[in-house]
């Protein structure tokens, strides 16, 4: 016997089974494959579910709050700001930049612009 025998002789028996039959056969195939993805489903989550055990903490000591850094007297968190400084700041807070650093900076410029220069095509 053959292969194609056999298919055949398959093939005439499932064509001579009733319809209802083969319709009940799928229903209870189906069912099963249902119930078994539920049953997995469900234990997979018990799994999840589970809480592990947990120790309480139990402290030897009291807990100390390191003490925070304070302010000086004459330091403001935020200011507002003038439009133009006067004479006195700008004497005190601007320092007039050396020929030197002038230089430097101009340099580390230009090697910017050559970079960005030499990656155009």
């Amino acid at each position: 016997m053959n292969f194609s025998d056999l298919f055949e002789n398959i093939k005439e028996q499932i064509e001579s089974l009733d319809k209802k039959f083969l319709l009940i056969l799928s229903s209870l195939v189906l069912i099963i494959i249902v119930s078994l993805i539920l049953i997995i489903v469900l234990l997979s989550n018990n799994k999840k579910n589970e809480k592990t055990e947990q120790f309480p903490l139990v402290l030897q000591e009291e807990l100390i709050i390191p003490p925070s850094a304070e302010l000086p007297k004459d330091y403001n968190i935020s200011r507002k700001t003038e439009e133009k400084w006067t004479t006195e700041e700008t004497d005190k807070w601007f320092t007039v930049p050396s020929d030197r650093e002038v230089e430097n900076l101009s340099k580390a410029n230009e090697k910017i612009i050559d970079n960005i220069l030499e990656a155009a095509p």
